[in-house]
């Protein structure tokens, strides 16, 4: 999910979004950090993958808070339409991604503490 979120800032962002002031760098930086972080999950010590899991689930939180923000009273001077191509897709990923995060949070977290 983590990339799937990553992968669709970026394409907006290749789209157009990357003229617009504020919004294209962060649009950006979204890719990216989605890049990093859905690497991080990968590639962490075991100790640490509910800590990564739950940063990662903050930063999609994050990034839906943006979405919704944009959508309702505007962001940046942005106002999102529900039309516009990726919401609906960008809100499904999200909300997903977030609860999966949590979910493998909290097992990781149970596993490691009966070993």
């Amino acid at each position: 999910m983590t990339v799937a979120m990553g992968l669709i800032h970026l394409q907006v962002w290749l789209d157009g979004y990357r003229a617009i002031p504020i919004i294209g760098p962060l649009f950006i930086l979204n890719a990216v950090c989605s890049g990093v972080l859905a690497a991080a999950l990968l590639t962490v010590p075991a100790r640490l993958r509910s800590l990564v899991a739950i940063v990662t689930a903050l930063f999609t939180v994050g990034t839906l808070i943006g979405l919704i923000v944009s959508l309702t009273v505007g962001l940046f001077g942005m106002h999102e339409v529900m039309q516009a191509p990726f919401v609906v897709t960008t809100l499904v990923v999200e909300t997903a991604g977030v609860v999966v995060l949590l979910l493998i949070a909290v097992l990781h977290h149970r596993t490691q503490r009966h070993q």
